[in-house]
């Protein structure tokens, strides 16, 4: 079987594959899963008197989410769980404040502190993650991704369903029109199935919230989770290109496998 005979048939098989359509669970960023790790630590000690028997335990568990070369001097890690009780009895500030003062003073290749790497974790003000801060309604962008309203990582911002803008970020809640398609998308709201220009900007639709993109494709084809849907498009865009430059002879041998292909994924015909 030809290259182009086969991938039609990678597609025909994934797309009649019920686990294409599950939703796989995104994986948590390294500082999530690091902030998840080190606030479960916590937790589980923050009632009890921590005693250097705990400490080894808790040094394994943070080596297997730290990256190997970042370089850490885990003696003082006793003092910052002392500090983290002191101040778990504080209430929850309003804006969340980066603690990276004493980072910012190492150099690349130094041996870091334990207390003073995980510390900048913490609001610099009441000593909290950020995850334990209540995020505002409306995302501002900084170049570090912190809100400049409430000091919040955008992840921790919500996307609203009622996008207020034409092409740029969301009056609302300050996330971009691409990023409303894509909370659409991951929710399999469908596309109006009818794509009008807008005025203002022909690449979007009048009636809906995407673009002209997302209306040439099939409801089976977006209801592929996003992992399949990406092998889905790049195998596609390898069939078309291939058809394109097939001879005339060579397009009337495989146009039903094409046609039949073009009708299960896109809205062109």
């Amino acid at each position: 079987m030809n290259t182009f005979s086969s991938n039609i048939q990678k597609i025909i098989s994934v797309m009649a594959d019920p686990t294409s359509y599950v939703e796989l669970k995104s994986k948590p960023s390294k500082t999530e899963s690091f902030e998840s790790t080190l606030t479960e630590i916590i937790e589980k000690y923050n009632t009890q008197q921590i005693e250097q028997k705990h400490i080894t335990p808790i040094v394994n568990a943070l080596k297997n989410i730290l990256p190997s070369e970042l370089k850490i001097d885990y003696s003082d890690l006793m003092d910052y769980f002392v500090m983290v009780q002191k101040f778990q009895s504080n209430p929850v500030c309003s804006c969340y404040v980066r603690n990276h003062d004493k980072l910012e003073e190492y150099e690349d290749d130094d041996v870091v502190k334990s207390s003073e790497l995980f510390m900048g974790f913490h609001c610099k003000t009441c000593g909290h993650f950020d995850s334990e801060h209540k995020a505002c309604k409306k995302y501002v962008h900084t170049d570090d991704y912190c809100c400049e309203t409430c000091g919040i990582t955008k992840s921790l911002h919500t996307c609203c369903m009622n996008y207020d803008g034409i092409v740029d970020n969301c009056n609302l809640c300050g996330f971009s029109w691409h990023e409303h398609q894509n909370k659409y998308d991951g929710m399999k709201i469908e596309d109006c199935g009818n794509f009008v220009p807008h005025p203002e900007y022909t690449s979007r639709c009048s009636n809906c919230i995407f673009n002209d993109t997302h209306h040439k494709y099939t409801k089976k084809f977006h209801s592929l989770n996003d992992k399949t849907k990406s092998q889905v498009a790049d195998l596609w865009f390898h069939i078309t290109a291939d058809f394109i430059s097939m001879t005339e002879t060579e397009r009337m041998q495989y146009y039903n496998q094409f046609y039949m292909l073009t009708q299960i994924i896109t809205n062109s015909l």
